[in-house]
């Protein structure tokens, strides 16, 4: 679950998120549902990991489509983003822990 966590973070850094997901969707789902893991939740989990990835630099796709469609800098936007990143990374490590016990006590 770690290494497909950080797999994912790292491809939302340089990818397309729709791209990300049918790249990555097929490939790790199977190995999710054999882990134990619930489909929807390892959905959720995807599409998390891939916007944590999306808002982060090098890239930041996500930044540069909301600077471009509001008219302000990327630069401003993202400044004002690490609250959101702080309240996503907390949601990802909450469903993390939550798909894990879920995992492993059922």
């Amino acid at each position: 679950m770690a290494t497909a966590n950080l797999l994912l973070l790292a491809a939302g850094l340089v990818l397309d998120i729709g791209a990300a997901i049918l790249l990555f969707g097929p490939i790790l789902l199977p190995v999710a549902i054999a882990a134990g893991i619930d489909a929807v939740a390892f959905g959720v989990l995807l599409v998390v990991n891939l916007m944590i990835g999306g808002l982060t630099p090098p890239v930041g796709i996500l930044v540069q489509v909301v600077g471009a469609t509001t008219g302000h800098p990327s630069a401003r936007i993202f400044a004002a983003m690490p609250p959101y990143l702080a309240a996503l990374v907390g949601a990802l490590l909450t469903m993390g822990l939550g798909i894990a016990a879920q995992a492993y006590f059922f």
